[in-house]
């Protein structure tokens, strides 16, 4: 879809929480790695793109603060801080397929250093979670193939989030 083709064409990672439903798009140990100062070095930004809600995590929320952001949401009141650079309402395919048509592709190197530095902090941070994460990794990693997971609100996806263990 747009937003696959808009991450190719940018290089650009995607932060999204297990409840988005963009798993299989998303960059594996973001959540954990935005709670962790390295972390959030790597994946600095000039700007940041939100598609709908935030996700829940604290990791997002200490990311996002202070940073130049553009909120795209069909519905809901998704800046409840108030603190976007610009929030734009209307259906996201067409939202981001409109984005799609206006960037400038990067280079395919322009953020594999930042991707790397994430999987390091991620894997640096999940040294003092082993027991709870690998808890949540076995309940996701037990999941047949094609398998569905329901999780409760807030608990549940953090946890997921910070075991990076979703299947696509």
């Amino acid at each position: 879809g747009p937003l696959a083709r808009l991450l190719e064409a940018t290089g650009a990672p995607l932060f999204a929480d297990a409840a988005s439903q963009l798993a299989a798009l998303a960059l594996p140990g973001a959540e954990l790695a935005a709670q962790t100062e390295a972390g959030r070095a790597a994946l600095d930004a000039d700007l940041l793109v939100q598609l709908g809600e935030a996700p829940i995590g604290r990791g997002w929320a200490t990311l996002a603060k202070g940073r130049r952001r553009v909120v795209l949401a069909e519905r809901g009141w998704p800046d409840p801080e108030g603190d976007a650079e610009l929030l734009l309402r209307g259906p996201l395919g067409a939202s981001v397929a409109g984005l799609l048509e206006r960037v400038t592709p990067a280079p395919r190197e322009a953020w594999a250093g930042a991707w790397r530095r994430v999987a390091e902090a991620s894997a640096h941070a999940r040294g003092g979670l082993e027991g709870e994460l690998a808890a949540v990794g076995a309940v996701a990693a037990g999941l047949p193939e094609g398998g569905l997971l329901v999780l409760g609100n807030s608990l549940p996806v953090r946890a997921i989030d910070l075991a990076g263990a979703l299947p696509a």
